[in-house]
């Protein structure tokens, strides 16, 4: 895996080896917790969140440019829901971008 800085306060993330939608929702979960944290700021305590878009596909020809810009929506999908909820999205080789389905398992990962 790889971890770089787009700007400001933008990372990317990047799993090469993502074999399923469930693996990528487990990952973007294990990302907004460890983002979620309680920091002790001198005189108070600030509570850090994190909006995590992530984007999944089976398709090798997918553009790296189509990847980023969907992810990057899907970031901030998970601004709108808020409390450090990861959005996660497929994204087909015709451009076709669709939220993960909550299977069970998905949704069990979702609540923690």
């Amino acid at each position: 895996d790889r971890v770089g800085r787009l700007g400001g306060d933008e990372f990317l993330i990047v799993c090469p080896v993502t074999d399923t939608p469930s693996h990528l929702w487990a990952i973007a979960r294990r990302v907004a917790t460890a983002l979620s944290a309680r920091v002790d700021a001198g005189q108070a305590n600030v509570t850090m969140r994190a909006s995590v878009g992530a984007i999944w596909t089976a398709d090798p020809a997918v553009a790296v440019d189509a990847l980023v810009a969907a992810a990057d929506d899907a970031m901030y999908e998970s601004k709108k829901q808020g409390r450090g909820t990861p959005a996660t999205r497929t994204l087909a080789a015709n451009g076709t971008v669709s939220a993960l389905s909550r299977s069970p398992k998905i949704a069990a990962l979702a609540r923690g």
